[in-house]
């Protein structure tokens, strides 16, 4: 009965919102804290608000606002991109008459029209106040509210919790709108004016057109049972219609599996056992994080990125494995994945392994986990190689063992001197891969066979000229020179190398060149890691291509973590919780080693997998060298997977 009530008043209040032509607010089960983290607005589903540059009007990426309602308030996170990393912020500078506040850099949230408009607002650094229309400061004690800012990387972030009593109402609605004014500097001084709480022109002021808001009137329950999720969706909100009562995964023998799951807020700490069926379990959280570190959300760095929207981006990548005590709780829904390897002899059909998922020693909910099992695959036909440049030895066994373990079957060798090279063979030996790929060919010792690493994208006539002459060089010591080449003016080298790998805009490329042995090379991280699924599962299977390379993996020697660049990070480059230097596996590199899988299922099927492939629109694309063409076509790698392996497992 309590069910059908609130859907016949969601229903009433549905039609008079569409009545009164008042856009709809979207709304949160959960609470927000403010304290100048917003990530609140990504994984509770806030609306993007439309920011333009108030001179030109037309949309800056730079600025962006997010609104949300809550059950305590309307919620309103700010993301600010600063050139100078939050450092040339401002605090109030002195101002004159009350009408016209003089100030440094302000952000503000402007609700009501006319009489009833009230500015909240925030300057970085300094005051919280409140102005009406008047530009004079408004107070009572209908307009408390909450404020918090913090600087992540280059980004200047601001949070606003206004209670739903001190939000002006006109016709059961508001009028929500959000101003970012910038310092102006002139004459050695640099002032701001905001003049009769007026957004109109103002050089480096942006804002919104205004948007009408009805005021929420029902909210919807907090979840309070864990949901299965599809793998590898790294997207920070996911609706509740999208998750599922039970997980699904499809591996050969010997293989490992991932569920993902998502567990609501709550107290206690979180633990997960999973029923047995699969070897070797793991438990790890994914977190969501701003790009920082080496990265300083790098991607601000970029202009074009910038004005699209795109210059600040909350990435769910880590995975942080389980303490021994569990997972702390936290306000916002928690993303799992656990981690099973499918026995190397197990049998060809489903297993059903329930998922536990506890809290403070409660069962908070189980969810199946369906595994579809094909038999194992035959030893890989392809090379998998990464540009491996760490030159700490310490770190050499632990990292060759990981990449071992992600499917990984090269790695090249950054050592620089004999004595190094061969410790690096011993512990590449260990791990069950080819060392043979000298980054520094001059430590190869004489008389040993190995691959001469000779350029990396020339592109002068110069820079060709002497790759060329180096390889020559490495090619009368009895080495196999290979290289990457980028430019389509440096593939004449390949008739001088033993190996070419070019980039995947080249693969088309790749069947005319005379080098026996033709690779792709990618990226290996990407906050989306369909690419790195669809490069190891697909592109590398281009005609005359051999396998894939990664670039790269290796922290820097600074010990901060380049993670932009490696697929994994250590713990000692970002924490350190056991004191052991463990290692962070990452979401991307995860989606390179199910590619990996999915490569090799392809080949073992040969012929077969034309049939399943022409099931998936753009996939045959993807293999043919226009990976891009498999994107958004209505399926996903977990069904391809689920295809495959059912074509393997068939006599």
């Amino acid at each position: 009965m309590k069910r059908l009530w609130m859907m016949v008043a969601a229903l009433v209040w549905g039609l008079a919102v569409g009545a009164a032509g008042l856009g709809r607010l979207p709304v949160s089960p959960y609470p927000v804290r403010v304290d100048g983290d917003p990530r609140e607005a990504f994984l509770l589903g806030a609306r993007p608000l439309p920011m333009s540059d108030a001179v030109t009007g037309r949309p800056d990426g730079s600025v962006r606002a997010y609104a949300l309602g809550t059950r305590e308030g309307l919620y309103v996170a700010v993301l600010s991109t600063e050139p100078d990393g939050g450092r040339g912020l401002l605090r109030p500078l002195p101002w004159g008459a009350p009408e016209e506040w003089v100030l440094g850099d302000w952000v503000a949230v402007r609700l009501g029209e006319g009489a009833g408009t009230r500015l909240f607002m925030m300057v970085p650094g300094g005051m919280r106040t409140v102005l009406g229309e008047d530009g004079r400061p408004v107070e009572g004690p209908t307009l408390e509210w909450q404020g918090a800012e913090s600087v992540f990387g280059r980004t200047w972030a601001g949070e606003w919790l206004i209670p739903w009593a001190s939000v002006p109402e006109v016709a059961g609605g508001f009028r929500l709108e959000v101003l970012r004014g910038r310092k102006v500097r002139a004459d050695g001084v640099a002032q701001e004016s905001l003049a009769h709480g007026s957004p109109g022109p103002a050089s480096w002021r942006w804002g919104g057109d205004g948007l009408a808001f009805a005021v929420p009137m029902l909210f919807p329950p907090a979840p309070t049972r864990p949901r299965a999720l599809a793998s590898y969706d790294v997207r920070p909100f996911i609706p509740a219609g999208e998750g599922a009562k039970e997980a699904v995964a499809a591996a050969p023998a010997g293989q490992e599996v991932t569920a993902w799951l998502e567990v609501p807020p709550g107290e206690g700490k979180v633990t997960v056992s999973v029923g047995p069926g699969l070897e070797r379990l793991g438990l790890f959280r994914l977190d969501f994080w701003w790009q920082a570190g080496r990265r300083e959300e790098i991607d601000a760095l970029f202009p074009v990125r910038v004005a699209a929207g795109m210059g600040d981006v909350l990435v769910g990548e880590r995975l942080f494995p389980e303490p021994k005590e569990g997972f702390q709780p936290d306000g916002m829904p928690q993303r799992f994945v656990v981690k099973g390897r499918v026995r190397a002899g197990a049998k060809p059909g489903t297993l059903l392994v329930p998922i536990r998922i506890e809290r403070g020693g409660h069962v908070l909910g189980e969810i199946p986990w369906k595994v579809k099992v094909a038999p194992a695959l035959p030893p890989p036909s392809r090379l998998v190689g990464a540009y491996y440049l760490d030159p700490k030895e310490s770190h050499w066994g632990p990292d060759l063992r990981d990449l071992a373990g992600h499917g990984l079957t090269a790695v090249t060798c950054p050592a620089r001197d004999t004595a190094g090279w061969r410790r690096f063979q011993e512990e590449a030996e260990r791990a069950g891969l080819d060392g043979r790929w000298a980054l520094h060919p001059g430590a190869i010792p004489a008389g040993e066979k190995g691959w001469a690493y000779v350029a990396d994208e020339p592109a002068t006539v110069e820079a060709i000229e002497g790759a060329r002459k180096r390889a020559l060089e490495q090619e009368a010591r009895g080495l196999k020179p290979w290289a990457a080449l980028a430019w389509p003016n440096s593939l004449s080298l390949a008739a001088v190398l033993d190996g070419v790998a070019v980039p995947p805009n080249l693969v088309r490329q790749v069947p005319g060149l005379p080098s026996a042995q033709r690779w792709v090379y990618v990226q290996g991280l990407r906050e989306d890691p369909f690419y790195n699924r669809v490069w190891a599962g697909l592109l590398a299977r281009a005609p005359g291509v051999g396998g894939l390379w990664v670039f790269c993996y290796a922290p820097p020697g600074n010990r901060e973590a380049d993670d932009w660049a490696g697929p994994m990070i250590r713990y000692d480059a970002l924490v350190d919780p056991d004191g052991k230097g463990g290692r962070l596996d990452t979401v991307q590199f995860e989606a390179l080693r199910e590619g990996t899988v999915d490569g090799r299922l392809l080949d073992a099927l040969g012929s077969r997998a034309e049939a399943v492939l022409e099931r998936f629109p753009g996939a045959q694309a993807a293999v043919k060298g226009e990976y891009w063409r498999a994107r958004d076509r209505g399926w996903s790698f977990e069904e391809l997977r689920q295809a495959l392996v059912t074509a393997w497992a068939r006599p």
